[in-house]
């Protein structure tokens, strides 16, 4: 279809075989293309485009101008270039591009929307290009992740920008290496952790985990001039069958106030293991409560201290305006 116009709402266009859109205009509606597709300078208004198999957007324009996401991404090989991308800023599902799956991003606009980017299943997210991409008056500058997914083993790495999170869970069985330099920036929510997460810093590039209030670390990514402050995401519950190992960490304003209970930042269940060197903790209150094992070497603490009733290990550890 070419140089044509379609009007309606909901889907335009549904293609389960192959799909050739060049200078096309949708008003009220998109497409959803679960095979081979190519658009190539269409236009979106009021709509948006789902795309999974093998399917290429590229130099098109699209405008929900709702909070459904610009462009879905369900899996497949999708390349999205030069295009303008655009939902709305004021609803926290609004999303530039949503998805997962063999991903090719690269020199796009992506303007007013809540999350420019946001993967909903990490585990089968490859990045094959994220470059030359432009975010301008998102409500928040950064890419989120909502799921890390089901695969076994998940590796993070430090990408151009912050992660956003608003809570994690980490399955029994599972086991989550955040890499070093990569930031990751709370808008709230707890990382659950029913598996193994660890946490590999180095001294030159630790891994930060802090609010998305913060600007000291990975810029001003919330446009707000807001103070980052306690309780503003609820920090790291680590459950019976879960275990933390932590290196070069730094972790500052993770704690939750709930029935007049002061929650900290690491809570350690029983039967659950928590293994700190080499790491930072900022914040108030306690910064570790442990009922299982506890092992820290060379850890700071500021503000916050160490609350344990059960086996720990406390060696060379430094603590400010905080006890034990």
């Amino acid at each position: 279809i070419n140089d044509s116009m379609l009007n309606g709402r909901y889907m335009g266009i549904t293609n389960y075989g192959e799909l050739m859109l060049e200078r096309t205009n949708f008003n009220g509606c998109g497409v959803d293309s679960t095979s081979v597709a190519e658009l190539k300078d269409c236009i979106f208004t009021n709509s948006g485009v789902v795309l999974s198999g093998q399917a290429l957007l590229d130099g098109c324009s699209i405008d929900t101008g709702s909070s459904i996401a610009a462009v879905t991404c369900n899996g497949g090989d999708i390349i999205i270039r030069g295009c303008d991308i655009k939902s709305i800023t004021n609803n926290t599902y609004a999303c530039g591009i949503k998805g997962y799956g063999n991903l090719s991003i690269t020199n796009n606009r992506i303007h007013d929307n809540c999350y420019p980017i946001s993967f909903t299943n990490y585990s089968d997210l490859v990045l094959n290009e994220l470059e030359g991409n432009t975010f301008v008056d998102n409500r928040y500058d950064g890419y989120r992740v909502e799921s890390l997914g089901s695969q076994t083993l998940i590796e993070i790495t430090p990408i151009d920008k912050v992660i956003l999170i608003n809570g994690l869970s980490i399955a029994e069985g599972q086991e989550v290496h955040l890499k070093a330099g990569t930031i990751f920036k709370f808008i709230g929510g707890t990382i659950t952790n029913h598996g193994k997460l660890y946490i590999d810093g180095t001294q030159t590039n630790p891994v930060y985990l802090t609010s998305v209030k913060d600007d000291s670390v990975g810029g001003d990514t919330d446009g707000v001039d807001a103070t980052p402050g306690d309780r503003d995401w609820n920090g790291i519950y680590v459950r019976e069958t879960g275990e933390i190992n932590c290196t070069y960490g730094n972790l500052s304003y993770g704690y939750y106030y709930n029935n007049y209970n002061y929650n900290p930042a690491i809570q350690v269940a029983s039967g659950g293991r928590a293994v700190f060197s080499d790491s930072t903790l900022n914040g108030r209150y306690m910064g570790i409560t442990n009922y299982g094992e506890l092992m820290l070497e060379r850890t700071n603490f500021n503000g916050c201290g160490v609350d344990s009733t059960s086996a720990a290990e406390l060696r060379e550890c430094i603590f400010t305006n905080g006890g034990v």
